[in-house]
């Protein structure tokens, strides 16, 4: 699920945003108030791919009063969920996928992302493993790439964070090769100053044995 995918991710040096999982709602409240999660908070059910199209996202929750009545809704919908920091820092977001074809080899696939999806339809494809300035060169080369340079007077993006939170998958990737199929970022919020993955899918090669 997100929770795990997010996890593992981290561990490679992805940034995510803090967060507690939990199977019910007296959990969610307590474990958000331990964990100390600043508003504005975003709740989301777990175990499903598609979340925002099954209304499984709830966003901008700014007081304990929304938090409690978010999670009371959600447990109707789902039997796990994620309870995680809003990130603020936006100026733009990223698709950033990592997908195995027929034959083994992993393409890399880096578009607009999120609310952004409908700017642009426009994607870059490298091979990997590949270099930061190959990565950046393909970015450059999106409609995008206007947004991350600093539009009409908006602060430009930290592309550096982008690369590294992109370098964070291809790691993982590259040291998983037998087992991963795909992996995707969607959205990755890109800032001033973060890059940070907002909803991470990603699924593992199923063997027969688990079959």
């Amino acid at each position: 699920n997100e929770r795990d995918s997010k996890d593992l991710l981290k561990s490679f040096g992805l940034k995510v945003p803090k967060a507690i999982s939990a199977a019910n709602k007296d959990s969610a409240m307590a474990l958000t108030a331990r964990a100390r999660l600043k508003f504005p908070l975003v709740v989301k059910g777990l175990d499903f791919a598609h979340k925002t199209e099954n209304n499984l996202v709830k966003v901008n929750i700014k007081n304990n009063s929304e938090l409690n009545l978010s999670v009371d809704e959600m447990f109707k919908r789902a039997k796990h969920i994620l309870v995680e920091e809003m990130v603020m820092d936006n100026l733009a977001e990223l698709s950033v996928g990592i997908t195995r074809d027929n034959i083994g080899i992993f393409l890399l696939t880096i578009g607009a992302g999120g609310i952004f999806t409908e700017l642009s339809t426009q994607r870059v494809n490298l091979l990997i493993p590949a270099t930061d300035k190959e990565i950046e060169t393909a970015i450059d080369t999106l409609a995008i790439s206007s947004i991350l340079d600093g539009y009409r007077g908006s602060p430009p993006a930290d592309k550096k964070k982008i690369i590294v939170a992109i370098q964070a998958m291809t790691q993982y990737v590259k040291e998983n090769l037998s087992i991963i199929s795909e992996v995707e970022v969607n959205p990755l919020i890109v800032g001033k100053e973060e890059a940070v993955a907002a909803d991470i899918l990603l699924t593992h090669i199923l063997r027969e044995s688990e079959t």
